[in-house]
């Protein structure tokens, strides 16, 4: 029975740090074994769901120019590549548009579950998790103003709550104010905060001296039973003798 309560909590412990891994979540403008996508193509994992002209949702596709070394360059980094409605870059100005990456939580539970990354527009936008916006984390989670910063560096974000059981949906809503519009979320990493090794050793001790108190009280009623049945055997086996 205590071994088994050990097993229990260990194998619940490496199921969460498994099921970590095992949630897919993609940067944009790379492939499905992480790497970049060559410019020009079409992003497999995000797709833009709202916008002008936008019915249905389409796919996002890498810049053909990522604005390396130019003045006012964007930020790279070696696991993403900046993406917009177009190769070009150039769509209508003033109106947001809803860039969406669709990832799966079932079988973890979403309260203990944190998405990190950092992210970067051309020319501003904000951050939405399953339609949300408000406590949903820290960081930077929006870049309201019109700044060269704003795509020159990448702005950090952590995200911890608002996780729903399933399918998950995590939105940039970019808007391009002039001329060029794009967006990079780089470094997504998700995390499930699982017991310290500490406690999960002090989970297995309550559950042991729970386990080793039922067992010894469940010895001492069956010892009381059962001598409580002797007599009565005895008794009845004299009655038929005599």
């Amino acid at each position: 029975m205590i071994l088994r309560a050990l097993l229990v909590l260990l194998l619940f412990s490496c199921g969460q740090i498994l099921s970590a891994a095992s949630v897919l979540v993609y940067t944009t403008g790379v492939s499905s074994s992480g790497s970049q996508l060559p410019v020009g193509a079409i992003d497999p994992h995000w797709q833009i769901v709202s916008g002008p002209g936008v019915s249905a949702p389409i796919p996002a596709v890498v810049l053909s120019d990522q604005r390396v070394g130019s003045v006012n360059s964007y930020m790279q980094t070696p696991d993403s590549r900046w993406i917009w409605v177009n190769d070009s870059g150039m769509a209508l100005f003033d109106a947001p548009y809803v860039f969406q990456l669709v990832f799966d939580l079932t079988g973890i539970d979403p309260a203990a579950v944190s998405l990190s990354g950092i992210w970067g527009v051309d020319n501003v936008g904000f951050i939405r998790l399953n339609g949300s916006t408000s406590g949903i984390g820290s960081g930077i989670l929006s870049l309201p103003d019109v700044l060269y910063s704003n795509y020159e560096v990448l702005h950090s974000f952590t995200l911890n709550n608002g996780f729903l059981p399933g399918t998950n949906l995590l939105e940039f809503v970019v808007t391009d104010t002039g001329v060029i519009g794009a967006l990079n979320v780089s470094e997504l990493r998700v995390t499930i905060d699982v017991p310290e090794p500490r406690s999960i050793f002090l989970q297995v001790l309550v559950a042991a001296s729970m386990t080793a108190a039922i067992f010894r009280r469940t010895r001492k009623v069956a010892r009381f039973e059962l001598r409580n049945q002797i007599p009565t055997v005895a008794r009845v086996s004299s009655s038929r003798a005599g």
